[in-house]
């Protein structure tokens, strides 16, 4: 049976598995396969998660990521190239402040199987 973890499963689960010590290879283990991997893995775990697309603001490129719906917490993303928990994520948000990257990407969109958030 596939079920909502907690926070606590989730963080288990995190320190437990390997997709955040994957390398990244441009054109073949990207983003979306850090979070096809994922996914996968918790499911086999027994628990919930989906895909989640961020689009930005004036850049010409989109990222996965994935969702969590946790039964105790609510709504929480991870970045699953490090494995990074996101508590609050909003349209508007500088996604590298998030992940503490080097970079300036502002949320324009985010769509999972939980909501669709769109700048207006």
């Amino acid at each position: 049976m596939i079920y909502n973890p907690t926070l606590k499963e989730l963080k288990i689960f995190a320190k437990e598995d390997d997709t955040d010590k994957r390398e990244y290879k441009n054109d073949t283990f990207v983003c979306t396969e850090f979070t096809n991997t994922f996914v996968k893995n918790f499911a086999e775990k027994g628990y919930f998660s989906c895909i989640t697309i961020l689009t930005f603001e004036n850049k010409n490129i989109g990222h996965a990521i994935v969702a969590i719906n946790t039964s105790d917490y609510g709504l929480v993303y991870v970045e699953p190239q490090s494995y990074k928990i996101i508590y609050s994520l909003e349209v508007g948000d500088n996604y590298c402040k998030k992940v503490n990257w080097n970079c300036n990407f502002i949320i324009k969109k985010i769509s999972n199987c939980f909501e669709i958030k769109v700048k207006s």
